[in-house]
């Protein structure tokens, strides 16, 4: 069980951080998603970098359920967004990464036993 609870937090700040990197370097999809609810780029940068940081605050056994909130709720937001604008596909593929962060902080922080 710990093994997939290890898997599965690296692979949700792995993601975190990619798209966080997307949309820190305003690549076009995430610009063109968020222009549509009059965002500029300036907005789609800091919430790139929000993304960036809760993903490694999930890193972190004191930051860990924090991080994976933070996360959640920003996933949410963007399937939200999505939803929206009729985008009923896109907005699908968000909600298992919302449901495994929400995992994550039910299974609790996997290296707690070797910290202590």
């Amino acid at each position: 069980m710990k093994i997939f609870i290890i898997i599965s937090m690296l692979f949700v700040v792995a993601i975190g951080i990619r798209q966080g990197w997307s949309m820190l370097n305003a690549q076009p999809e995430m610009v063109a998603l968020f222009n549509k609810f009059n965002y500029d780029t300036a907005h789609v940068q800091v919430y790139g970098m929000l993304t960036i940081m809760s993903s490694l605050l999930i890193i972190f056994p004191q930051t860990y359920s924090l991080g994976n909130s933070v996360m959640a709720t920003m996933i949410l937001f963007i399937a939200i967004l999505q939803v929206s604008i009729h985008q009923y596909l896109k907005a699908m593929i968000e909600i298992p990464l919302l449901l495994l962060n929400v995992l994550l902080i039910y299974l609790k922080y996997p290296f707690k036993s070797l910290l202590l």
